[in-house]
């Protein structure tokens, strides 16, 4: 057998560990160009007037330099339900003028609308829509999501189910949201 033919297809593991360093190196920079792109691209959020459980006039516009949780439910969801606790919590949490939560019910009836809002006496606002104009301004396809919208009314995230029950990670996007 040949040992120069042995040789020159044997490992050297000097140049395979900086291979993989390489290759670790770009693929750490290209994480960092689609993150960066992702946060680059922020959409404003959608403007829109609703009427709350106290029949008051809430006009997304209006909260500009607050941060705003917006959630979206049906009183016939048992998750959407389920969260009310959880938003009580934040909102009490981070109980300052520059916090709010409104809970948009996209359910389409008053009545349960109604005695959902007094069945829950949240703090927050709960905002009735009725032909489901502004779930579809979010794209709302299922129940429960909800926005967090940063000082500038641009969406920073869309969280789901899941992400709301990890109340400490909420809470601190919420805190850096608004220490910004």
């Amino acid at each position: 057998m040949n040992n120069k033919h042995i040789r020159k297809h044997s490992i050297n593991y000097s140049d395979f560990f900086s291979m993989h360093s390489l290759c670790t190196a770009i693929f750490a920079m290209f994480l960092f160009i689609q993150i960066t792109q992702v946060q680059a691209s922020t959409q404003a959020a959608p403007n829109f007037t609703l009427k709350s459980q106290l029949g008051e006039n809430i006009k997304l516009s209006e909260m500009r330099g607050k941060v705003v949780l917006l959630n979206f439910w049906t009183p016939r969801c048992g998750i959407c339900l389920q969260q009310f606790p959880l938003l009580e919590k934040l909102q009490r949490k981070n109980n300052s003028s520059n916090f709010v939560i409104f809970a948009v019910d996209i359910g389409g009836n008053f009545k349960k609308f109604i005695a959902t809002a007094k069945n829950y006496g949240t703090t927050f606002p709960m905002l009735f829509d009725n032909d489901n104009k502004v779930g579809a301004l979010y794209s709302v396809s299922t129940v429960p999501v909800s926005f967090l919208i940063n000082r500038d009314g641009d969406i920073h995230s869309t969280l789901n189910e899941d992400d709301l029950k990890d109340t400490q990670k909420i809470q601190q996007i919420i805190k850096g949201l608004l220490d910004e």
